[in-house]
């Protein structure tokens, strides 16, 4: 037939023919395809224990627990909430105030550190006290610590979201409000004077170099 089927060709090429030519291979199905990794399970939520705790609140708190801790060393004592509390003989109240130091300083040590005081005004365990603000810029040390203090209340309550940084946003606030056209200049020469690094956003040794008039 001018033609060499399967058959013909294998007893030509090796002696012994086959019945049939071997059944070409099936591609595999989806299924039994490499599938790729799943992919990693994305990484937990930062356990943020302050969400939803107004910044202010935050702040009175820390300066309550200052004015506890009298002698700087980051813990209160029972002597120094004693003389917080005016001293004295408190009665049949001194009781109480003993039974609730005790139950506030959660490691036995005598004394509540941040920690402890924080846990039992919030209810959670937010971590170590903010660091200290930076010490004012060379120069500087000649001014009186409490008119530093006073200038830093001024930048810590502007500093609505308290990340160290005030924004156009958070003059403009502190100012009487966002829809105000009349707010835009004056925001605008702020910043123009105070923004020395041209960030878009004001520090806190800018906030007090602008207040000294540096």
């Amino acid at each position: 037939d001018g033609k060499i089927e399967y058959n013909e060709f294998m007893k030509f090429y090796g002696g012994v023919p086959d019945d049939d030519p071997p059944a070409p291979s099936l591609p595999p199905s989806p299924s039994e395809e490499a599938q790729p990794p799943p992919p990693p399970p994305p990484p937990p939520a930062a356990d943020n224990k302050l969400e939803g705790i107004p910044p202010e609140v935050i702040d009175s708190l820390n300066k309550a627990f200052e004015e506890l801790d009298q002698n700087g060393d980051g813990l209160i004592s029972p002597d120094e909430l004693h003389s917080f509390l005016g001293g004295g003989d408190f009665g049949d109240d001194a009781a109480l105030i003993e039974e609730a130091f005790r139950a506030a300083d959660s490691n036995g040590d005598g004394k509540i550190d941040y920690r402890e005081f924080m846990k039992v005004q919030l209810g959670v365990d937010v971590g170590d006290p903010p660091p200290p603000p930076p010490p004012p810029e060379e120069g500087l040390s000649s001014l009186p610590p409490e008119f530093i203090e006073m200038i830093r209340e001024t930048f810590d309550a502007l500093d609505l979201n308290g990340d160290g940084l005030l924004t156009p946003d958070e003059i403009n606030l502190a100012l009487g409000g966002i829809d105000n056209p009349e707010l835009v200049p004056i925001i605008k020469n702020i910043f123009d004077e105070a923004d020395t690094d041209g960030d878009g956003k004001i520090d806190w040794k800018e906030f007090l170099k602008m207040e000294l008039g540096g």
